[in-house]
C-alpha cells in the first residue's frame, strides 16, 4: 500500500517517464490506497476468525483516540510531503529529503526512541535488508535489458491491443498482462520498459491520464508481492525471519484481493480522479 498512498517513488517515476503530473498521482492515491487497506484489513479479519486468533483487546473510542494522538506527528509526514509537492513548494526529490529528516528529528527529539548508537544499527539493518532486495533488483533490472533490446514491449503491446478492440477489453488485457510479468520482472523495469507506450495508448482510448497511471502502477506494484521474484516477499521474510516457503502460498489470497480493488479502479475512474480534481479543477 505504501507507494499507492504518497509519497511514492513509483509514481514518481512513472510521473516522468509518462509525462504526468507526479502531484496529481500523489492526490489519486488517496482513495485506492484507502480501499485496499480496507480490503486488506477484510480479508485478514476473515483470516483471524476462521482461525481462531484472539483479539488483543476489545475496541473502544478511548484507545482509537489514544492511538492517534500516538501517531499524530507520524500522520503529519505525508501531509507535509505532498502539501509541498501539491503547492509547488519543493520537488519530488526534496521532499524525499524532508520526509528523512522530519523523521530523524521526531526519533531524537518527540518520540526519543533515537540514539546516536540506535541510528547506527538503523542505517547497518537497512543496509542488510536493502542488499538483499538489490541483488534482486540487479538481476532482473539485467533481464529488463534484454527484453528492451529485443524489442520485447513493442512486440508485446502490439500483440495485446490485435487481442479486443474493445475500449476496457484492451485496458483489462494490459492488467493481466502487466500481472503475470510480475511474477518474473520487478516493478521498477516494468515502468522503465512500459510507461510512456502504455500512457500513448491510455490516451488513445480516452482514458484520463491519472487514473489510468494510478491503475497500470498498481496492477504492477502486486508482483512485488507474487513470487519468485517478490521483492517485498523478500523484505518481510528478512523482517520476520522467516523462509520464503512458508509464504509462496499464503500469499495469493492477499495478491487476488489486490488484483480485484485494480479492476474496480478501472471500472470506476472518480474512485481515482476525485480528489486530484479538487486541488486541480478542470
Amino acid at each position: 500500500i505504501g507507494p499507492i498512498i504518497p509519497p511514492s517513488i513509483i509514481f514518481i517515476l512513472y510521473g516522468s517517464l509518462a509525462q504526468v503530473s507526479v502531484g496529481q498521482m500523489f492526490l489519486g492515491g488517496f482513495v485506492p490506497g484507502v480501499i485496499m487497506g480496507l480490503s486488506l484489513m477484510g480479508l485478514s479479519l476473515f483470516y483471524a476468525s476462521r482461525r481462531g486468533f484472539k483479539a488483543g483487546g476489545s475496541f473502544s473510542l478511548g484507545r482509537l483516540g489514544r492511538a492517534f494522538l500516538h501517531s499524530f506527528w507520524a500522520l503529519l509526514a505525508p501531509l507535509i510531503i505532498v502539501g509541498g509537492i501539491v503547492g509547488g513548494i519543493t520537488t519530488p526529490t526534496e521532499a524525499g529529503v524532508i520526509a528523512v529528516v522530519y523523521a530523524m528529528v521526531l526519533g531524537f527529539f518527540v518520540f526519543r526512541t533515537l540514539t546516536l548508537r540506535r541510528l547506527r544499527a538503523v542505517f547497518v539493518s537497512s543496509a542488510a535488508t536493502t542488499t538483499i532486495v538489490m541483488l534482486i533488483l540487479a538481476f532482473a533490472n539485467v533481464f529488463g535489458a534484454l527484453l528492451t533490446r529485443a524489442q520485447f514491449q513493442a512486440l508485446a503491446l502490439g500483440f495485446l491491443q490485435s487481442l479486443t478492440s474493445d475500449r476496457m477489453g484492451q485496458l483489462f488485457v494490459i492488467m493481466v498482462f502487466l500481472f503475470i510479468l510480475g511474477f518474473f520482472v520487478d516493478v521498477t523495469p516494468i515502468l522503465v520498459m512500459f510507461s510512456a507506450p502504455l500512457a500513448k495508448i491510455g490516451t488513445a482510448l480516452g482514458f484520463d491520464p491519472i487514473h489510468f497511471g494510478v491503475v497500470i502502477c498498481l496492477t504492477t506494484l502486486i508482483g512485488a508481492v507474487t513470487p519468485p521474484v517478490g521483492s517485498l516477499l523478500f523484505v518481510g521474510c528478512s523482517i520476520g525471519k522467516i523462509p520464503l516457503s512458508k509464504v509462496i502460498f499464503t500469499v495469493w489470497p492477499f495478491a487476488f484481493t489486490l488484483l480485484g480493488v485494480a479492476v474496480l479502479l478501472a471500472l470506476f475512474p472518480p474512485l481515482v480522479t476525485f480528489v486530484p480534481r479538487l486541488f486541480f479543477p478542470q
